[in-house]
């Protein structure tokens, strides 16, 4: 939290940051509105050992580093983890990246993934849902195009993965029900 506590202390610097929110959230650990309704909650300390102290989420929005610089973020692991949490609610997450190897385990935690809004020089970005979007949520769904390159690709799985790993997010994408009716 040194960043944003910096980043506080120099308000000239971060418009984005002349809210009550984000120094309510320092203080007293969360903030809330009404009109729109929205709240967050500050859980301190590491997000995979803390996930379960969060409240369900609505919307996530994932922006850790790199796929190579916090490559356990990114992972099955994380994935699983993450949708163990929302798994019985109508959650959406929403993340800059494309990567075959985020989508795939996306996919193989259980998430319904889809194509995401484009963001900077990013022409995609990836949108994941803990369950079968309604036909409101005017998600665009990674589809049989995708699966065939998937295929070919040579990324489908993050370089450091086992054997064993690599089988079962292979076999847990090719028989996900986004793609198999």
């Amino acid at each position: 939290l040194d960043s944003l506590r910096l980043a506080l202390r120099h308000p000239s610097l971060f418009p984005h940051l002349r809210h009550a929110a984000p120094s309510r959230i320092l203080s007293e650990g969360e903030w809330s509105s009404e009109a729109p309704r929205c709240s967050w909650t500050l859980i301190e300390g590491d997000f995979l050992q803390n996930i379960h102290k969060a409240p369900v989420p609505d919307a996530i929005y994932y922006d850790p580093f790199s796929l190579h610089t916090d490559s356990e973020l990114w992972s099955l692991g994380a994935f699983r983890r993450l949708f163990k949490c929302c798994e019985m609610h109508r959650t959406i997450l929403f993340t800059y990246s494309a990567s075959t190897q985020v989508r795939s385990a996306l996919l193989a935690a259980g998430f319904y993934v889809g194509k995401g809004a484009p963001s900077g020089p990013k022409t995609e970005t990836t949108v994941a849902l803990s369950a079968f979007p309604d036909g409101s949520a005017g998600i665009e769904l990674l589809g049989p195009d995708w699966l065939e390159r998937w295929k070919r690709s040579d990324s489908r799985v993050s370089p450091g993965s086992s054997n064993e790993e690599r089988a079962e997010i292979e076999s847990r994408v090719l028989s996900h029900q986004q793609f198999t009716g």
